[in-house]
């Protein structure tokens, strides 16, 4: 995972870096599968998790485009609202809890044995 630590220092335009890193990979690794993971949400005052989906987008379109697959684990880290669930991140808003790395974990194992 990249692009909180871009985030939370106000440098917003990681896609282009990460379209090319997936490009190169998708094209010298034809018979690997490439994987483009969402950003997590985080809960610190001066980050907005509307970034963070918006370059989520970005991240699936990229993906899209170079024929790797995505794997949305945002989605299970907030609750109806959008707000981080409770529990998954540490007492410093960015980082996984006990929690998060068990929810992540099985998302990961999950996405994995089906493909």
């Amino acid at each position: 995972m990249t692009g909180i630590n871009n985030i939370a220092t106000r440098q917003y335009d990681i896609i282009p870096p990460y379209r090319e890193l997936v490009r190169n990979l998708t094209t010298w690794y034809k018979r690997s599968t490439v994987v483009v993971q969402s950003l997590l949400p985080v809960a610190i005052e001066w980050v907005g998790n509307n970034v963070i989906q918006d370059t989520n987008r970005l991240l699936e379109q990229t993906a899209r485009e170079y024929n790797a697959e995505y794997l949305d684990v945002f989605k299970l880290f907030v609750d109806a609202k959008g707000t981080p669930k409770n529990g998954y991140l540490s007492d410093d808003g960015v980082h996984l809890a006990g929690k998060g790395y068990e929810v992540w974990a099985k998302e990961v194992e999950r996405f994995l044995n089906q493909h």
